[in-house]
Order: structure tokens, then sequence, then C-alpha cells
């Protein structure tokens, strides 16, 4: 996971193994890619806290389980 600062667009949060996390968190996005998949916030104040902290904790629970 890393953070992509998109010159004055915004920042992007953005899952390495992202093509590991299943289609149900719908913030996400591979825009093309094969591996990552991320999230584009343009305005601090339109962060969805809540939803970003649960595809945090999803996609280390997912990394977590594929280095066993």
């Amino acid at each position: 996971m890393y953070l992509n600062p998109e010159n004055k667009k915004g920042v992007e949060l953005a899952f390495i193994n992202g093509y590991l996390l299943d289609e149900k968190h719908t913030l996400i996005e591979s825009k093309g890619r094969k591996m990552v998949k991320s999230v584009e916030f343009l305005n601090l104040k339109n962060i969805p806290e809540k939803e970003i902290i649960r595809i945090v904790k999803y996609a280390l629970q997912v990394d977590l389980n594929t280095k066993k």
C-alpha cells in the first residue's frame, strides 16, 4: 500500500496487490493496471473514513493470508 500524490488533482491510495482484492470494495479501481488497484481523493472533506479503514483492514488481511 502506498500514497501517490497526483500533481494538483489529489492523492491516490494504492494497493500493490490490489488484484487480490475482490470487487465488493467499489471504491477501489484498477485504472487498467494488472496488479495495482487504488482509490483517488480530490478533497479531504470527501474521504469516506469508515470505508477506507474497512478496505485497509481487508487488504492487510488478504496480504497476511497470501504470505502463509
